[in-house]
């Protein structure tokens, strides 16, 4: 069906995700840009042009990813960004693309302590491990790694304690998530804070979060 008689829709923007880059790692830099200039002349700007021919709104030309939005973003014909996870960043993205300082965190309580161990109540069903292991925040500890794999399960995880470590049962402690795009998806709400004190609430509404807290803005 054509878009010109589909008179409920309105059409803003034409976008690629083909030059998304997302994986990207130092060493295929020049090769992303080689590959996405390519995209951009061979698919997308091409694309763009038959659309203003037929009369068809681009005020919009959209592409791109966190791993490549300095890429991306200095192509003239690209006028937004696709670079998602920037808001959030991780422990993926961070090592990825450093200068976006991560600002989710999940806070985890200590529910046992034993010599240089503690145990959490956070675990994978309350926070993304996708890519690479969540961070403990503020030095606090590090995730113990044994037999091959993070002691990251289902609801608890494991720490090694650094020396002379106060850290006590009922002490709360900040993980950066491995990946935060599987970590929100756990929860109804943010609770947003600034210099440790919580200021705002905001649901997260893809995830019945408007139903359960009425405070703060959706987003």
């Amino acid at each position: 069906m054509r878009h010109s008689t589909l008179c409920a829709l309105v059409l803003l923007s034409i976008a690629s995700a083909t030059i998304a880059g997302c994986n990207r790692h130092a060493h295929e830099k020049e090769s992303l840009l080689i590959a996405g200039s390519a995209t951009m002349q061979g698919y997308l700007a091409p694309l763009a042009d038959e659309f203003v021919a037929a009369g068809l709104c681009t005020d919009i030309v959209a592409g791109g990813g966190l791993g490549t939005w300095d890429i991306t973003g200095a192509n003239p014909r690209i006028t937004e960004l696709h670079a998602g996870s920037y808001i959030f960043s991780d422990a993926f993205h961070r090592n990825l693309v450093p200068g976006f300082e991560p600002a989710l965190t999940v806070l985890a309580t200590v529910i046992s302590r034993s010599g240089d161990t503690a145990v959490l109540d956070c675990g994978r069903k309350s926070i993304g491990i996708d890519r690479t292991p969540p961070e403990v925040a503020g030095g606090a500890g590090t995730i113990r790694y044994e037999h091959n794999e993070y002691f990251i399960h289902e609801e608890h995880t494991v720490l090694d304690l650094p020396p002379g470590s106060t850290l006590a049962v009922g002490d709360r402690v900040e993980l950066m998530p491995g990946y935060s795009p599987t970590t929100v998806n756990f929860y109804d709400f943010y609770c947003v804070a600034r210099d440790g004190v919580i200021i705002d609430v905001w649901p997260v509404c893809a995830r019945y979060g408007s139903a359960t807290v009425s405070l703060g803005p959706a987003i």
